[in-house]
C-alpha cells in the first residue's frame, strides 16, 4: 500500500551493539504502536478494526542504514545508538539526504557533548537508557518514536502534497494560480501563453499583466470580492481586447482558508478564445444551412420561370424553346451545385493563391444573366486579380447583377471598379432607402422596390472576411462597396534596382508584457526575431520589429526560413510601417503558426488593423515581399523568388521616411516565437 495511505510503517534501527540492536528491534516489533497517519481525510478513507503494525529493520553501520533509506519508503523513524564509530557522522548523513525523516538517538548514558553534538547535526531526539538492553523495556524510546512517526508522516505529506501540486502547476498545462491575502501572486503554472512562474511571483495582476486599465481594475476588484467578502466566483467569461481581436477568458476564483482565516485566493482561467471561435463559426455555418433552402428558392425563381414559360411551345416541337428549357435547366443545375458548395462552407475561407482575373471572369457571368439592352462598364485595369474562391464568387456577382436588373430595369448600366480595399458594383437605377440598407441583406428580406434579397450576397461577404455596405451611385443608385479585399489592379513588381539600407534598429511595437530581441548572424547573413506581443488584429499592434529607415518606393524582401511558433496565429513576416508608434499605419505579409499566408493591414492612423488569410494548397511561400510606390503598398509571396505573385494592394497612409523590415509576433502572452530569415533586403527603388 502507498505510504501516503498507509503512512509510515518500518523503524530502522542502526547499532554497533548487536545485544541493543537486536533488543530496540524486537521492542518494536511487539510495541503497539497508534496510527502515524495525520490526515483525517486518509484515515477515514483507509480505515480498518486495527491500526496497522509498525515493523523494524536493524543494521550495523551508517553505510548499511543509508542503502536501506535509498530503497525502503516505508521508514518513518532511524534509531542511532552512540557505539558507532560516529554517531554526530550518521545523523548529519541522514538529516541531509532524507531531511524529513526523524533520528532519534539511544545513548548509553547522559552524555551531554554528544546530545548537543547530535542536535546540531538535526537528531530529533537524544535519549539515554540503562546500559543493559535486555532489563529494559525502552518503553521512554518507542514512545518518542511515535512521535516520531507521526511527525514524519506530517513532514512527508506536506512534502508530498507540495510535489503533487508542483506536478500539476508545471505539467497539466492548467493555469492555476495562488494568491496571497494582497492579492499577489505565490504560485503559478507553468503553461504557454501566461508569465513564467518566477516572474509572477509577489506581484498583482496590475503588475503583471499588459491589460487595459479598466481590465485591470475589474481583476483587482474581483480578487479582493474573493478574499475580503469570501464571495466565490465560477466560470466567469470576459473578453480582454477589442471584440474583433479579443482574447476571452473564463475565470474561476475561490477562497484559500486555513480554519476561519483566509489566506488568500486559488483560481483558475481559461483561454476559450478557440471555444468562441468555433462556436460562433459553428452558428454561421448552421445559419447558412438554415438559409439553404430559402437560397435555392430565390435563385432558381427565375430559370424555373423560364423552363415552365417555354415547355408548352417546346412540347409543341419549337426547337427555340426546347433550347430555352435546356439552359433554364443547366442553370439551375449550376445553382444548385454553387449554393450548396457556399452553405458547406465554414468560417472565414481563406483565398486561393492564384486569384480570378476579375475582367474576364464579370463578362462570363454578366453574359449569362443581362438583358440585351443592358450595359456592364468594367472600370478595372484588364491585369485585376481578385483573390477568392472563383466558384462562391460566382454566385455573389450574379445575385449583384441579377438585382441590379430587377431594381433599374431591363436597360441598366451596372459599373464594377476598385476601392482603396475593394471593390463595388454600382447601377444607375433608383437609390436604396437608408432605412432599408441593413435589412436589404438579411435573408427573405423582399420589397417591389429592390426585388428580391441579397443575404447570399452578404452570405460570401462574411465567408470571405469582407466589409459590406450599401450606399448611393454616382448615378443616383444603388452601390454594393467591398472592403478588406485581396484586390490587385498592378500585379507586377516595380522593375530596377535600388540602394540598399542597413536593418540597423529594433524594438517592440506595442505593450508587449514581455520583451522581444532580433540579431544578425553576419557569417550566414541570417536574422533571428525571438519575440512576444498579444496580436496584429484590431485595436491591438504588439509585435518586435527590426527596420531599416527608407524613402520613396521602395521594396522590403525576406525568406522565412525557420519558425517556431506557440499558436496558429503567430505571426512572422516583412513590414512597412509609418514608424514604430503602437497606432502607426503598416502593410505585413508573412507566415502564421500553422503554416498559412496572411495579409495584415492598417491604412489610416489609429483604425484597426485588418487581416486577410490565403489558402496555399500544396504550396509552401518562404518568401514574402512589400513595395510601396506612392501611396499604394503590395504585398507579394513567391515559393522560389522567381515567380512572385500580388496578393494584395491597398491605399496606406505612409510618410517618409517609413520604417521597412521584420515582424513577428507570437500571439499568446508571456509566449515567445522564434523566427529565422535570411536573403533579407530593404531597398530604396530608382524606378517607379
Amino acid at each position: 500500500m502507498s505510504k501516503y495511505l498507509r503512512g509510515p510503517s518500518t523503524v530502522l534501527v542502526v547499532a554497533g551493539d548487536d545485544a541493543l540492536r537486536d533488543a530496540v528491534a524486537s521492542a518494536v516489533e511487539r510495541w503497539s504502536f497508534p496510527s502515524p497517519v495525520t490526515s483525517d481525510v486518509v484515515r477515514a478513507a483507509a480505515a480498518t478494526d486495527t491500526d496497522p503494525a509498525v515493523g523494524a529493520v536493524a543494521v550495523a553501520d551508517p553505510a548499511s542504514a543509508l542503502d536501506r533509506l535509498a530503497d525502503d519508503e516505508s521508514v518513518g523513524c532511524l534509531v542511532v545508538d552512540d557505539t558507532l564509530a560516529d554517531p554526530v557522522g550518521c545523523v548529519a548523513a541522514v538529516a541531509d539526504e532524507h531531511p524529513d525523516l526523524p533520528v532519534v538517538v539511544y545513548a548509553a548514558d547522559g552524555d551531554e557533548s554528544l546530545a548537543s553534538a547530535t542536535t546540531r547535526a538535526g537528531a530529533f531526539a537524544y535519549l539515554p537508557h540503562s546500559g543493559d538492553p535486555a532489563a529494559s523495556t525502552h518503553e521512554d524510546l518507542l514512545e518518542t518514536v511515535a512521535e516520531a512517526l507521526t511527525t514524519h508522516d506530517r513532514r512527508y505529506r506536506a512534502a508530498t502534497d507540495r510535489d503533487m501540486l508542483d506536478a500539476v502547476l508545471s505539467e497539466l498545462e492548467l493555469p492555476i494560480y495562488v494568491k496571497d491575502e494582497r492579492a499577489r501572486h505565490l504560485k503559478m503554472a507553468d503553461v504557454h501563453g501566461a508569465p513564467s512562474p518566477v516572474e509572477a511571483v509577489g506581484k498583482t495582476d496590475w503588475e503583471l499583466y499588459s491589460w487595459d486599465e479598466a481590465a485591470k481594475v475589474e481583476a483587482l476588484g474581483d480578487d479582493r470580492l474573493v478574499i475580503d467578502e469570501g464571495e466565490e466566483i465560477r466560470d466567469r467569461e470576459e473578453c480582454h481586447g477589442p471584440p474583433e481581436a479579443g482574447r476571452w477568458l473564463r475565470t474561476t476564483k475561490v477562497p484559500w482558508r486555513d480554519g476561519d482565516r483566509t489566506r488568500g485566493l486559488v483560481g483558475v482561467t481559461l483561454d476559450v478564445t478557440d471555444e468562441k471561435r468555433q462556436i460562433r463559426d459553428l452558428r454561421a455555418q448552421n445559419r447558412r444551412l438554415d438559409d439553404f433552402t430559402s437560397f435555392v428558392a430565390h435563385d432558381l425563381r427565375n430559370p424555373l420561370h423560364v423552363a415552365m414559360a417555354y415547355q408548352e411551345f417546346a412540347r409543341e416541337g419549337d426547337p427555340e424553346a426546347a433550347e430555352r428549357v435546356s439552359d433554364a435547366l443547366d442553370r439551375m443545375a449550376e445553382l444548385v451545385e454553387d449554393v450548396s458548395e457556399l452553405a458547406a462552407s465554414s468560417g472565414t475561407a481563406p483565398a486561393p493563391v492564384g486569384g480570378v482575373e476579375v475582367g474576364s471572369f464579370l463578362q462570363v457571368v454578366w453574359d449569362e444573366v443581362a438583358t440585351a439592352a443592358a450595359t456592364l462598364e468594367v472600370e478595372l485595369p484588364p491585369e485585376t486579380v481578385l483573390y477568392t474562391n472563383r466558384l462562391q464568387l460566382k454566385p455573389l456577382f450574379e445575385n449583384c447583377f441579377e438585382r441590379c436588373l430587377e431594381r433599374a430595369g431591363p436597360d441598366v448600366t451596372v459599373r464594377v471598379g476598385s476601392t482603396d480595399d475593394g471593390f463595388f458594383v454600382a447601377d444607375d437605377g433608383p437609390a436604396v432607402p437608408d432605412d432599408e440598407r441593413e435589412e436589404l441583406l438579411e435573408a427573405g428580406y423582399d420589397t417591389a422596390a429592390t426585388g428580391a434579397d441579397l443575404a447570399i450576397v452578404s452570405e460570401v461577404a462574411d465567408t470571405h472576411g469582407w466589409d459590406l455596405r450599401i450606399d448611393e451611385s454616382r448615378d443616383g443608385g444603388a452601390r454594393f462597396e467591398f472592403g478588406n479585399v485581396l484586390l490587385v489592379t498592378d500585379p507586377d513588381p516595380i522593375p530596377g534596382t535600388g540602394r540598399a539600407r542597413p536593418l540597423t534598429t529594433g524594438r517592440d511595437v506595442g505593450r508587449v508584457l514581455n520583451a522581444g530581441e532580433s540579431s544578425h548572424d553576419e557569417s550566414v547573413d541570417r536574422w533571428t526575431l525571438r519575440a512576444a506581443g498579444d496580436n496584429l488584429l484590431g485595436r491591438v499592434n504588439e509585435c518586435h520589429f527590426r527596420w531599416a529607415s527608407i524613402r520613396g518606393p521602395c521594396r522590403v524582401e525576406a525568406r522565412l526560413d525557420e519558425f517556431a511558433a506557440p499558436a496558429d496565429r503567430s505571426k512572422a513576416g516583412v513590414m512597412l510601417r509609418d514608424d514604430a508608434g503602437e497606432s502607426a499605419t503598416f502593410g505585413y505579409v508573412g507566415r502564421t503558426g500553422d503554416g498559412r499566408t496572411e495579409v495584415c493591414w492598417r491604412t489610416a492612423d489609429g483604425e484597426p488593423t485588418r487581416a486577410q488569410l490565403l489558402e496555399s494548397g500544396e504550396r509552401n511561400f518562404e518568401w514574402f515581399a512589400v513595395e510601396r510606390t506612392g501611396d499604394r503598398v503590395t504585398v507579394f509571396v513567391s515559393p522560389d523568388r522567381e515567380e512572385w505573385h500580388a496578393v494584395d494592394q491597398r491605399s496606406v497612409d505612409l510618410d517618409d521616411p517609413v520604417c521597412g523590415g521584420l515582424a513577428a509576433c507570437s500571439t499568446m502572452i508571456g509566449a515567445y516565437c522564434e523566427a529565422t530569415f535570411d536573403h533579407v533586403s530593404a531597398v530604396e527603388l530608382d524606378g517607379e
